[in-house]
């Protein structure tokens, strides 16, 4: 063999080599990108069959992790502790250390982590097991970790849905804001959205919360529809104990409803411990459940509709919420997006709802002032794609799930 051939030989054996190792590494580490990897997404690491991506950052300076989790609910449970483990840890530690400088003290946390846990239904009591087999905390921390929000109270929030007319004939736009108050911000790099494809006939969906918190509130599932949750306690103060937890019940009525008709169903059906309003929509319409602890009614619109924390619909026969901060500026949080709807009509798609939920309530918007609205979502159902954005932390983050929905 001549030098020449034999040099080349060894050059194209070395190339041939080094590919092989490069493959061989990233199958171990789960590690960089590939052609089929989802867009605008970076891939971080891949565990049993789950992957752990982060959004692009094109927002602004902060941003979120992505989880695409597969299998029965104790195996994404396993992926899910796993790809987190370091930001589960933190999450832990700075929630705990919180709760502490609040009055909480070590052993209320514990039981209400405990009562917490024992609410679940059993395929969340799975996830949570199978995280607590691989993030290297034990079981006793894991639970306190999903906890921490228990004993954080739900305040705020607001909803709305455009299509038809208001978005000039373009698809639904739906937007919602979650405030709790500004303490919430410094957990902002904890949002994560997890999605979860259980193995069976179950619909795949995409959870929108802090980092291993499992009190289901915003999503979405692969048939396109939209859920998110505004407190209802204005209207309704009162509480129940002897029906399902409320989040877990919400998360299973997307995974098994494709139509909005089939969660009607769920919703007529069931009842919240709480008051609570929702609004929903799919790719063209959307809808707002008054959903009481004794009843729900269902509220349909012309191409808008919105929602804050009190039921508006006559039919209650229910005194009208106060005026201003005794009252969370439920009535004027709503009064802004109706009138910010009006205003826009006719041009409002995803950039328009953005400007939209970036108006204070000075401003003549929903969103609370001074950092008290701690997230922002969103969502166009018919592309499957949300942006979220957390106050202090991100821009607009842009995040495809369709190509993430198995």
């Amino acid at each position: 063999m001549s030098s020449l051939v034999s040099d080349s030989f060894d050059r194209s054996l070395r190339a041939i080599l080094f590919l092989l190792l490069a493959a061989l590494l990233a199958s171990f580490s789960g590690c960089g990108s590939s052609s089929s990897d989802p867009p605008a997404l970076n891939r971080v690491a891949s565990f049993e069959g789950g992957t752990l991506y982060t959004t692009s950052g094109e927002g602004g300076s902060g941003t979120f992790d992505v989880l695409v989790l597969n299998g029965d609910w104790r195996q994404m449970g396993r992926q899910y502790g796993y790809l987190t483990r370091a930001k589960l840890a933190d999450f832990y530690a700075s929630s705990t250390e919180y709760l502490l400088s609040k009055g909480a003290t070590q052993q209320q946390i514990s039981d209400a982590a405990e009562e917490f846990y024992q609410s679940k239904m059993d395929f969340v009591k799975e996830l949570i097991n199978g995280m607590a087999e691989t993030s290297g905390m034990s079981l006793e921390e894991q639970k306190r970790t999903c906890a921490a929000v228990v004993l954080i109270a739900l305040v705020g929030c607001s909803s709305m849905d455009a299509w038809g007319d208001y978005t000039g004939g373009g698809p639904l736009v739906a937007g919602r804001n979650w405030d709790i108050g500004v303490h919430m911000n410094a957990f902002s790099r904890f949002m994560t959205v997890a999605v979860y494809n259980p193995t069976g006939s179950s619909i795949p969906v995409a959870d929108i919360n802090y980092l291993g918190w499992f009190m289901f509130q915003s999503g979405m599932n692969k048939s396109g529809i939209f859920l998110d949750l505004q407190n209802g306690g204005l209207s309704d103060p009162s509480s129940r104990s002897d029906v399902p937890n409320v989040n877990d019940n919400l998360l299973t009525f997307l995974l098994n409803s494709s139509t909005l008709e089939q969660l009607d169903t769920n919703f007529l059906t069931n009842f919240p411990r709480g008051g609570l309003v929702m609004n929903v929509a799919d790719a063209t319409r959307g809808r707002v459940y008054e959903w009481a602890t004794y009843g729900m009614k269902i509220r349909n619109g012309n191409g808008l509709i919105a929602s804050t924390n009190h039921f508006i619909d006559p039919s209650w026969g229910l005194p009208s919420p106060p005026d201003g901060e005794s009252g969370a500026f439920s009535k004027e949080r709503l009064a802004n997006l109706l009138s910010l709807g009006e205003s826009y009509k006719g041009k409002i798609d995803a950039a328009a709802m953005q400007e939209i939920f970036g108006k204070t309530i000075d401003q003549g918007g929903p969103t609370f002032p001074n950092g008290n609205t701690n997230y922002q979502i969103v969502a166009v159902p018919a592309e499957r794609t949300v942006w979220l954005k957390a106050t202090g932390y991100s821009g607009w983050e842009k995040i495809a799930l369709g190509p993430l929905f198995r």
